[in-house]
């Protein structure tokens, strides 16, 4: 594997974006050059892909918490069980909600009656 120099980084970024049809490999978002980030592992140095700033910063975090979840075993076997995880309990398997969950129409409902109290303080 051939360490890139700090000069290089721009170029290569600007051609491997070109081959992901300038979007970021991770939302698809379409990405300006001056947006895209060059992403590599921080274990080994190598070169991944170009991501948006946003999923880069993600990544890294994503990584980094389930490093210290993942107790005996690595870091992507974490990830693949959160994942099978939410799949799995897509649905509501209980048919119980969380007593501080806010529905939709609860949320509209405290947003409504906020703004009638702003509006009537307002008017005094």
């Amino acid at each position: 594997m051939r360490k890139l120099k700090q000069r290089e980084v721009q170029g290569v970024r600007d051609a491997i974006l070109q081959t992901q049809g300038h979007r970021c490999a991770l939302c698809m978002m379409t990405l300006p050059n001056k947006d895209a980030v060059l992403d590599h592992d921080h274990k080994t140095g190598s070169v991944r892909g170009v991501l948006c700033r946003n999923c880069n910063g993600i990544e890294g975090k994503v990584y980094n918490l389930a490093n210290r979840a993942k107790r005996k075993y690595n870091v992507v076997w974490w990830i693949n069980r959160l994942l099978a995880y939410w799949d799995v309990h897509d649905e509501c398997n209980y048919g119980l909600m969380y007593p501080t969950h806010k529905t939709a129409d609860e949320k509209r409902l405290k947003r409504n009656e906020t703004a009638r109290k702003k509006r009537a303080a307002a008017k005094q």
